[in-house]
């Protein structure tokens, strides 16, 4: 299994649980009349903030990585095909 998309679903389910977290946090604190509903699914959210922007960071050195051996596989074998010719 590929790891990059496994750590992407997981991401991806972790931030959906925990925005649902909050949103049924919020319901139950009206409902019930417990503290700090709004303030706990604010934090959710900039948990699950942070979790994407993470994420993007990540994914967006792999791609940056994964071009830059793109780029240096053909190079070299530009190289060798010179080499060859001369």
């Amino acid at each position: 299994m590929n790891n990059e998309f496994t750590l992407s679903r997981i991401t991806s389910i972790v931030a959906g649980v925990l925005s649902a977290f909050g949103l049924a946090y919020v319901g139950i604190a009206q409902v019930w009349h417990l503290p700090y509903g709004d303030e706990i699914n604010q934090t959710i959210g900039i948990v699950v903030q942070f979790i994407s922007a993470v994420l993007a960071a990540w994914t967006g050195k792999k791609i940056t990585d994964a071009k830059n051996a793109s780029k240096a596989k053909a190079e070299q074998s530009a190289d060798s095909t010179e080499e060859v010719k001369g």
